[in-house]
C-alpha cells in the first residue's frame, strides 16, 4: 500500500461513518415489520402485496435466494399477502395466494410469513 492511499485511509473513516449515522433507521419492531418469507419447493418467486408503514399500497416482487427468504425493502403492516410462482421475477405458474398477519409493532424487526 503506497503513503498517498495511506493518507486516504482517515478520510475513508470519516465518510463511512457519515453515511452510516445518515442513514434512517426504524426502531425495532416499533412501525411495520420486514418480512421473511417460506416458500414450498417449487417455488422461485413472490409478489408481496400490502401497506407499508406510512401507509402506502405496496407491489414488491422478490426472487427466492434461500427458505426463507428475507424482504429488506419495505417495513411491512397488518394483512398482506403472498403470491408464489414457479419462475422467477413473477412468472410461470401462480402457486397461489396465503395471507400474512404482520403486526404493527413486536420485539424485533424481522416477522416469519409463509408462502405454503
Amino acid at each position: 500500500m503506497s503513503f498517498r492511499s495511506l493518507r486516504l485511509l482517515p478520510v475513508l473513516g470519516l465518510l463511512t461513518v457519515s453515511i452510516v449515522l445518515a442513514t434512517p433507521v426504524a426502531l425495532a419492531g416499533s412501525s411495520g415489520q420486514q418480512i421473511e418469507v417460506y416458500i414450498a419447493s417449487g417455488t422461485n418467486s413472490v409478489e408481496i402485496a400490502g401497506h407499508n408503514q406510512i401507509g402506502e399500497e405496496i407491489h414488491q416482487g422478490l426472487n427466492i435466494s434461500g427458505n426463507p427468504t428475507k424482504d429488506t425493502g419495505y417495513w411491512w403492516e397488518n394483512t398482506v399477502e403472498i403470491t408464489a410462482y414457479t419462475g422467477t421475477n413473477e412468472t410461470g405458474t401462480d402457486l397461489g395466494t396465503y395471507p400474512c398477519d404482520v403486526p404493527v409493532s413486536q420485539s424485533s424487526n424481522w416477522y416469519s410469513c409463509y408462502a405454503y
